[in-house]
């Protein structure tokens, strides 16, 4: 029971340190912000024109899908196996 406990009483700590983390860092961006021009908060607001790339690797739970597919016979990679 007492371990219990102090696990909760843990774990409340740990979202006030993260919480206090969290507006920790948006305070210093707020300083940040006002330490900059127009032009440059301007600039980092923008977005790029740069479109997202697509990965070229396939990922590794599709590809085990595939696997699986073929071993057991279903999906549209193919019928039963003989």
């Amino acid at each position: 029971m007492y371990f219990l406990i102090i696990l909760a009483v843990l774990q409340v700590l740990a979202i006030i340190v993260v919480v206090a983390l969290c507006v920790a860092a948006r305070r210093a961006d707020e300083r940040t912000e006002r330490m900059l021009t127009r032009d440059e908060i301007a600039a980092r607001r923008q977005t790029s024109g740069v479109p997202y790339s697509t990965p070229l690797k396939t990922p590794t739970w599709l590809a085990a899908g595939r696997w699986l597919a073929r071993i057991f016979g279903y999906g549209s990679s193919g019928g039963t196996r003989s």
